[in-house]
Formats: structure tokens, sequence, C-alpha cells
């Protein structure tokens, strides 16, 4: 099962922030600039169960919706499907244009 997610955008343009708490998250708190993924392609592992928060840190690119949070769900059988495992949360619709146009999905398990 692929428990992990791709942020592509354009170099420059965007960038990724993984923040701890969904306080900083709903205040758009940007971490040190040294904490920035920057590849154009950010591969974010979701393994472990729990909430998971990103966000645009260029410019007020945050507070114009440009944040993801996840919920990773533990497994709830003995052969889960492809697809479960990642509940994920978008904040605004125009997420999906989040880091230069990500494709994001909403899944339930």
């Amino acid at each position: 099962m692929d428990s992990s997610r791709v942020f592509k955008y354009a170099v420059g343009a965007h960038n990724v922030f993984q923040l701890v708490n969904g306080t900083l998250f709903q205040n758009c708190v940007k971490p040190p600039a040294n904490e920035a993924l920057t590849t154009g392609e950010d591969h974010i592992a979701l393994g472990s169960p729990g909430k998971k928060w990103y966000i645009c840190g260029v410019g007020k690119h945050c507070e114009g919706g440009q944040k993801l949070a996840i919920e990773v769900m533990g497994s709830m059988g003995p052969a889960p499907s492809p697809n479960s495992g990642v509940k994920a949360s978008i904040s605004k619709l125009s997420m999906i244009i989040i880091f230069a146009i990500v494709s994001l999905v909403m899944i339930r398990v």
C-alpha cells in the first residue's frame, strides 16, 4: 500500500511546510525557512496514524487557502484496500490549485 503523497508545483513559485499542530495550521504560522520542502516534487510519507498539516509558505498563499490537513487512519481489518488508511480534509476548494495544480483526492476509509 502506498502511504505517501506528492506535492508537485513550479520550483520557486511555492513550497511545502509540515506543521506540528492544528493551531499553527489554522493561523498559517510558517516554520523556519530551512524547513521548507522546495523541490517541486516533494514526497510526503504518511506512515503513522494521526493528523498531518501542510501549508505553502510563499507570501500569503496559506492565508489564501493553500493548506492541507490529512488524517491518517490506522488499519481497520486484515486486508485494507489500496486507498484505505488516509482521509484528507481540504480546507478550501481552491486547495486543488495548491502548489501549482497538485491533484488531491479526499479519501475516506
